[in-house]
């Protein structure tokens, strides 16, 4: 069995199909974190927001609501942020022009504002958006929305909110940064944005996810996609996620 969806159905899958040992594919839920270090090249990082943060109006497994700036670039990373959100393009799905469409539904429009109201009775504030638009006479729309003054044990930040909503998290260096990334029971995708290669791989591969990206975040198909921990068990894509179905048989002859 096949399944891309939710953490929740993906462990009731499971649990049916232990019964009779039936192979799962399980790509669920995300937190995925994008940890920018203290050389980060910040125009670059707010010119990918869009794509990284609220791609399907946060609809998306893959989505980093969680971004991680070194402290010495917060200011300058979050205005940018602000500036980034506020150039998408909120409207209606069929236009050309459009970034953000609406949410699937008027009760998932309500989930996702009752976590924005969760982050800040936390003591989280709205950076940016968190408010539906007053344009459209119909549709689920949100705007996209950014929370500073995170910490790593609010709701916000350890639920999957599948919605157009980013926390805003500081880290004092790399270790922390990769500590914050990694306080998760999600581990499906990433980035780490940093003009130092070497180091920006070196922080990649201490992040606990299937999938990460350096400057960038990429989805080849070419290449296997999985989660660890509540992101799911199994790989698709690539090689590898044929191989996912296969089952292997030995055959032994005497001589």
């Amino acid at each position: 069995v096949g399944f891309t969806g939710s953490t929740g159905t993906g462990k009731a899958i499971a649990q049916t199909c232990a019964a009779k040992f039936t192979p799962t594919v399980l790509e669920l839920g995300g937190k995925s974190a994008a940890i920018l270090r203290s050389d980060v090249d910040v125009e670059l990082f707010a010119k990918n927001l869009p794509y990284l943060g609220f791609t399907f109006t946060g609809q998306n497994c893959f989505i980093h609501s969680r971004v991680i700036v070194h402290k010495s670039k917060f200011d300058e990373v979050r205005q940018a942020m602000i500036e980034s959100a506020a150039g998408i393009n909120v409207g209606d799905p069929f236009a050309d022009k459009t970034h953000n469409g609406p949410l699937i539904s008027s009760a998932h429009r309500e989930k996702v504002e009752s976590y924005i109201a969760s982050g800040l009775s936390e003591g989280a504030e709205i950076a940016y958006g968190g408010k539906r638009p007053e344009t459209f006479a119909k549709g689920w729309y949100l705007e996209p929305t950014i929370l500073q003054n995170v910490r790593s044990e609010m709701k916000v930040c350890q639920e999957e909110i599948f919605g157009p909503v980013i926390s805003l998290l500081v880290a004092d260096n790399d270790e922390q940064a990769i500590a914050i990334a990694n306080y998760s029971e999600f581990g499906l995708a990433g980035s780490v944005w940093s003009q130092d290669e070497e180091s920006a791989r070196s922080v990649a591969d201490q992040v606990d996810t299937g999938s990460i990206g350096i400057n960038c975040f990429g989805f080849n198909t070419a290449a296997p996609f999985g989660g660890r921990k509540n992101s799911g068990i199994g790989t698709e894509l690539g090689v590898e996620g044929f191989l996912a179905y296969a089952k292997y048989k030995s055959t032994h002859y005497s001589k």
